[in-house]
């Protein structure tokens, strides 16, 4: 199996599979990855894995769990994440090309359909409802978006992102950084509009709940693709102040992340961030800002700790592999609580889960960098 190559560059941002200086056994690797990107990519992984961890949990233990903090940023983050790697590969030196975005967008809705079918399926076997419950129009209802979608859903923003961020790049080399605050505002102001005349649209209604109520799979599609401009905008903020991936830099990253994160506290700062609706969006926004900036701090950590080497580096592992990682985790943590009739636990339960979750979820991602013929047959299937 081929080699490829990885810069190790002051900042120690790119993989570059031009660079001599240090190996990496993986069977592909693009001209430009981002080293602390798939770090973060990977710890909003581990993120995911906790939350699904705690699913066969008794309601008590699941929602204080679930409810932690720090795991509201998981699927936020990913859909940030899109927007934010978009906005540090892609320069005037490495400008996108439409076509292969509208390639990804379509590969990602493939998956979001596929997995979420196979997610549904294996949930009904857990309950004994699949004989009842897959019928024709519960399969018509998958594209209608009638039938009931699981967390695949978030990839839904992330597919109709991706053609749009085109569209805000060439905008920006157009007329500047203004262009792409100017769609983050003009997506807030969809939200606000939203949120004091939407609901009393009788109209539109299927289209507004899609598109900012319930959406799909509880990701209204909206607000979660200003979840992703927002990330771009981070990226292009983080291009122009030409950061160095050091520990001044990501001191500074986590720091600001924990600012704007307490300012939405009402506790720490007395600033009624909660007394309007207009207000409650912008909270959540700076909310999310802030929790992914110490993301992309922990990230930068983490890149700076471990090896470069994926293989190495499991954090690195699970991010670069992130859309794989993401699919293939929820699999696993059906098939166990299937296999091992796990019910009610406890906090032992939530230990064994997510340790069997994150161990095989692993090793699927490791074989990956050492069977090409695997790496390549999952590549076909868009993961």
């Amino acid at each position: 199996m081929g080699s490829a190559r990885m810069s190790n560059t002051p900042s120690g941002i790119l993989f570059n599979s031009s660079d001599d200086t240090a190996s990496i056994n993986l069977p592909y690797v693009p001209a430009r990855r981002v080293a602390y990107v798939d770090s973060s990519r990977g710890i909003l992984i581990l993120l995911m894995l906790a939350v699904h961890a705690a699913s066969p949990c008794v309601d008590s233990i699941r929602g204080s769990i679930q409810g932690f903090w720090v795991f509201d940023i998981a699927t936020k983050g990913f859909v940030m994440l899109a927007g934010f790697t978009f906005g540090i590969v892609y320069t005037e030196a490495h400008p996108p090309k439409f076509g292969k975005a509208l390639r990804r967008c379509f590969e990602l809705l493939v998956v979001m359909f596929c997995s979420n079918m196979l997610l549904t399926i294996a949930r009904l076997a857990l309950t004994d409802e699949l004989g009842n419950a897959i019928t024709w129009s519960w399969f018509l209802g998958l594209f209608t978006f009638q039938t009931e979608y699981n967390i695949s859903g978030v990839l839904l923003p992330i597919a109709l992102l991706l053609p749009l961020l085109f569209v805000v790049y060439d905008m920006e080399r157009r007329w500047g950084m203004v262009t792409t605050l100017f769609v983050v505002i003009l997506m807030l102001t969809a939200c606000f509009a939203w949120a004091f005349a939407g609901p009393h649209n009788k109209m539109f209604a299927g289209v507004i709940d899609v598109g900012f109520a319930k959406g799909v799979g509880g990701f209204p599609v909206v607000p979660y693709m200003s979840y992703g401009i927002l990330g771009f905008l981070t990226a292009r903020i983080f291009g122009s102040a030409n950061i160095q991936i050091a520990w001044p830099a990501l001191a500074t990253t986590i720091f600001i992340g924990l600012l704007l994160y307490a300012a939405t506290i009402p506790h720490i700062v007395p600033l009624k961030l909660s007394s309007t609706d207009s207000l409650v969006i912008v909270s959540k926004y700076m909310k999310a800002e802030g929790m992914f900036l110490m993301i992309l701090g922990v990230g930068m950590a983490a890149s700076l700790l471990f090896p470069y080497a994926a293989q190495q580096n499991p954090i690195n592992l699970l991010g670069y592999y992130g859309l794989f990682a993401f699919v293939i985790h929820r699999l696993i943590g059906h098939s166990t609580i299937l296999i091992f009739h796990l019910h009610d636990g406890g906090y032992l339960v939530f230990i064994f889960q997510f340790t069997i979750i994150l161990v095989l979820t692993y090793l699927a991602c490791l074989l990956r960098t050492q069977v090409m013929s695997v790496d390549r047959f999952l590549s076909k299937l868009f993961l």
